[in-house]
């Protein structure tokens, strides 16, 4: 355990996600009002005459860093100016640890899960190579990760969004199992078999509303999960109708849908997707090794993947993406590049890099498995399969991060030319509104005038959500005036 002392109260987590970047094995222990005692680590930083001074103890050894913000500028703004202070004191902690660890971090002192929205800023005003050097100097960002970042953002400016673009989401939270790394939320579809009906019918009203209410083009629609071909057939029928309905009534262009699961899909149900307009499926191994499968809650082998996606192929869909999860428990580094040889091999028109994170709802946190004691070596090994995308024709399109993954790094959407989602893109910035229907979906009004942005989250169970229909609906209606 770190003990943390932070003069500004409301600062204290900037830095607490720092330390636990460094050290994503310890837990922060974040007390001012507790007297000293003699606990180590410890990090202390105080905030004196505009200037922070940062001072991490550790072993017996201390090392000391200063940041001085100055007073506020001419015409400077509070929130600017408090923008300040806290981005001087992630300097000091971020500089405080390197130098005891003798080490930086690959995103270097970043710490959201938007590094993109850094890069974006920074290409407004800057050429692609000083972008690259300011993400070096002033952020400590590996030379790689710079280059990353930037040229993805780069790549996202050919699919800049008009001003009046919006997205549709739906949610489909249901899985025949779950996946020992996942917490997002969703629920084993044999104890919602009575829920279906109910909850199609739910959906199907709240689509219906955001399709005949919301302005703007409607330029995307996802649908996701969960596992929305875990659906029974006549319910997954539904499925593909409202979608079929909301495609027609508002001229949508780009449509996925997930197939995640390849012993969740048939032939009918991808022709049933075919027939409704699906332009984009993602068929989601995450490993091509069968004992990790197994270990990880699956209920298929790396042939049922390579079955599924040839008949997709079959069916006629020309763009199928493929998500890849690196340090699975129990992989090695040479599982990973087995799989990726394998993926390699189908060829699919995309191939999205996820890193492993500990996430705190996921059966691994439960366990308490210590997932950050697994592959060495990962950074070289991801570096590596980056390169052979490249090669193939691969370009990353769009990326994020998340807390406690290995290595500190990202996850990656690489695609071939014409095969991008533009809906991945619109979901990963601050900038594009999108609305969303389903038990546990997030609806975001952005106004990019003035940088707000106004959020609708509905209940995450469906049962409540079905109960709740109405009063969803009018928290939209409420953000959509």
């Amino acid at each position: 355990m770190v003990k943390l002392e932070v003069d500004i109260d409301n600062l204290a987590n900037e830095a607490s996600e720092l330390i636990r970047a460094f050290y994503p094995r310890q837990t922060v222990d974040i007390a001012m009002e507790r007297p000293y005692d003699g606990q180590s680590p410890r990090m202390t930083c105080k905030w004196q005459d505009n200037l922070w001074i940062t001072t991490f103890d550790k072993d017996g050894e201390s090392v000391t860093k200063t940041f001085d913000v100055g007073e506020p500028f001419d015409g400077e703004d509070d929130i600017l100016y408090k923008r300040r202070v806290k981005d001087g004191l992630k300097v000091t902690v971020y500089n405080a640890i390197k130098a005891f660890e003798g080490r930086g971090l690959p995103y270097g002192m970043l710490t959201g899960v938007r590094p993109l929205a850094i890069s974006n800023r920074h290409l407004d005003t800057s050429a692609p190579q000083k972008t690259v050097d300011t993400l070096m100097e002033r952020y400590d960002i590996s030379p790689e990760k710079a280059e990353l970042l930037t040229r993805t953002s780069m790549v996202q400016r050919r699919y800049m969004p008009r001003a009046d673009d919006v997205s549709l989401y739906l949610h489909v939270p249901f899985c025949t199992t779950r996946c020992n790394y996942c917490s997002f939320p969703s629920e084993l579809l044999e104890r919602v078999l009575p829920h279906l009906d109910g909850y199609m019918k739910a959906l199907e009203k709240e689509t219906e509303f955001i399709t005949s209410t919301a302005k703007g083009r409607l330029e995307t629609l996802y649908v996701g999960g969960g596992t929305p071909t875990a659906l029974p057939m006549e319910h997954f029928e539904r499925l593909c109708k409202i979608c079929s309905d909301a495609v027609s009534a508002r001229g949508i262009g780009e449509f996925t849908l997930e197939a995640g699961r390849p012993d969740t899909i048939d032939e009918e149900k991808l022709r049933l997707m075919k027939a409704a307009g699906v332009t984009r499926i993602s068929i989601n191994p995450q490993t091509m090794n069968d004992k990790t499968l197994e270990r990880i809650g699956r209920q298929h082998t790396s042939k049922d993947i390579v079955r599924v996606y040839e008949l997709a192929r079959s069916v006629g869909f020309d763009n199928i993406n493929m998500d890849l999860i690196v340090g699975l428990t129990g992989e090695t580094k040479d599982d990973v590049k087995a799989t990726f040889d394998k993926i390699h091999s189908l060829a699919p028109d995309g191939i999205t890099v996820h890193v492993l994170a500990l996430k705190h709802a996921s059966q691994l946190n439960r366990d308490g498995v210590d997932i950050f004691g697994g592959m060495d070596g990962i950074e070289e090994l991801i570096a590596q399969e980056y390169e052979r995308l490249d090669k193939c024709g691969y370009f990353p399109y769009y990326l994020y991060r998340q807390k406690y993954m290995l290595g500190g790094l990202e996850n990656v959407g690489f695609c071939k030319e014409g095969c991008v989602c533009r809906y991945n893109i619109r979901m990963m910035d601050n900038d594009s509104t999108c609305w969303a229907a389903g038990a546990g979906s997030a609806s975001k009004r952005c106004y990019a005038q003035d940088t707000r942005i106004e959020r609708s989250v509905n209940p995450k169970n469906a049962a409540d959500y079905i109960a709740r229909l109405d009063e969803c609906i009018e928290k939209k209606r409420a953000i959509m005036d």
